[in-house]
């Protein structure tokens, strides 16, 4: 609304009246928990009633509102500068805690993966479902704000697992701005899944993505792997799965019908965030055995740090078949190469 409609609208109905950013703001207000989420919010509140107080000073001067504490020009400069004043504080406040954090990511030395998805769409559940943590999950939007963290171990490697404030339809820019570190943790994330509840139209379920892919392309999100998990499947039948399935294949190929309540398929998806965030790899090492009892060694190496190990005996040495780090698989490379084995990779497949 516009204050002027505001205005008239509270002199008839004698109701304080919010529009739907205000309402939202109010909601957001209920749900903040940490420092930064409150300021953030108090940012976001402050900056939309600085632009709309510049309508209000228009009204005022032409005597068709109140003044704001009185009359005059002098009150109405105060407000402004108090106005300012405040975001100016807010605003120094959130950059040293946004230098905090850019100093902790710094410092990580394990991957990370994001879930973003709209409110409602599950991706508190799924994180709680991958981490075994119990973050509070409920129906009302919003009920993530603060960014949460928590450690996930894949097939073979550990990453940071991050869950974002859920997004909503035609979200004003004034509170994407607001919620910028939650929007910067996914610029430096490895890979991203997005979470779509699939119990949606096709058309809602659409546009919710393209929106999340936008804002992704926004935020310079590119180049890097996305993951999109059609969630809630136990609520859906599979030809309106595949049709959606179908219309989001236009955009990204890696595609997964989960249900995070139930659990179903989140081992597949686990998965894929190893292979899409490049941790494990599926290789094949010949080592000869006229290399003598380095082989043993080689090959205790590999059946630590790998899984679903096959091996075979062949003539000249041992053909193994194995999924491994990335990381071991280098020293482990070297260590063949010296011996004159042999490394071929592979195409990295599910196998339930």
């Amino acid at each position: 609304m516009k204050p002027r409609q505001s205005y008239d609208l509270t002199n008839r109905l004698k109701r304080k009246i919010l529009d739907r950013i205000e309402v939202i703001l109010s909601i957001l207000t209920k749900h903040s928990s940490t420092e930064e989420t409150k300021l953030q919010i108090k940012l976001a509140s402050l900056r939309y009633e600085l632009a709309r107080s510049k309508e209000k000073v228009r009204l005022t001067r032409m005597k068709e509102l109140p003044g704001f504490h009185g009359s005059g020009d002098y009150e109405i400069d105060i407000y402004f500068r108090d106005i300012q004043k405040r975001i100016s504080n807010i605003s120094k406040k959130l950059k040293l805690i946004r230098t905090r954090r850019k100093l902790h990511r710094q410092q990580r030395s394990r991957k990370t993966i994001s879930i973003i998805g709209y409110t409602c769409s599950g991706k508190t559940t799924l994180f709680n479902n991958l981490t075994g943590l119990l973050q509070r999950v409920g129906e009302e939007p919003f009920t993530t704000l603060s960014t949460k963290f928590s450690k996930i171990k894949l097939e073979t490697e550990t990453v940071f697992l991050v869950d974002t404030i859920g997004l909503i339809r035609n979200l004003p820019p004034t509170l994407i701005n607001a919620f910028y570190s939650t929007l910067e943790e996914i610029t430096v994330s490895d890979v991203v899944i997005i979470i779509l509840d699939s119990s949606d139209s096709i058309k809602i379920a659409r546009e919710k993505f393209k929106t999340i892919y936008n804002l992704l392309v926004e935020i310079q999100f590119v180049d890097k792997e996305i993951i999109t998990v059609l969630n809630k499947t136990d609520l859906v039948d599979d030809n309106t799965l595949n049709e959606l399935e179908i219309e989001i294949m236009k955009y990204t190929p890696n595609i997964l019908k989960v249900s995070a309540l139930k659990g179903e398929n989140t081992q597949k998806l686990i998965f894929e965030m190893d292979r899409l965030s490049g941790n494990s790899i599926q290789v094949q090492y010949f080592i000869p055995y006229n290399s003598g009892g380095k082989i043993y060694n080689l090959l205790k190496d590999i059946r630590e740090n790998s899984k679903d190990l096959k091996i075979d005996t062949e003539n000249k040495g041992l053909s193994i078949e194995t999924v491994i780090s990335y990381n071991e698989h280098k020293k482990i490379e070297k260590q063949i190469k010296k011996l004159h084995g042999e490394v071929n990779m592979l195409d990295l497949e599910y196998s339930s």
